[in-house]
């Protein structure tokens, strides 16, 4: 499945890591879970949101609310949702969602 399958959204992090003009430029993504069980109600619609490291656009804006354990962030390389590569693995198992891989904009489970 491709990561663009998952309506992707950029975010941006207002209050993590500051540039010298008092922008947030740590940032992330938020996406549609691919776990089985986020395909059906009451679940259907759960956004995952990773945050990464080196960001893309310090000057982004925080869109809609997404579900997120506390602050962890991957190393990512590519800068479109199409070619995109985060490590480690993005884990969401311990909280009921997807455990896997994005490489080259490739969404794989573990």
């Amino acid at each position: 499945m491709r990561l663009t399958d998952l309506n992707p959204k950029w975010v941006g992090m207002p209050g993590r890591v500051f540039s010298t003009e008092g922008k947030a430029v740590k940032t992330g993504m938020s996406f549609d879970c691919p776990c089985p069980a986020c395909s059906v109600p009451p679940r259907a619609g759960r956004r995952l949101y990773v945050a990464f490291t080196p960001p893309i656009d310090p000057y982004m804006v925080l869109p809609e609310t997404t579900w997120a354990p506390k602050d962890p962030s991957w190393q990512r390389t590519g800068d479109t949702f199409e070619n995109i590569t985060l490590a480690p693995s993005v884990d969401f198992a311990k909280y009921g969602h997807w455990h896997g891989h994005i490489i080259n904009g490739e969404v794989s489970h573990v």
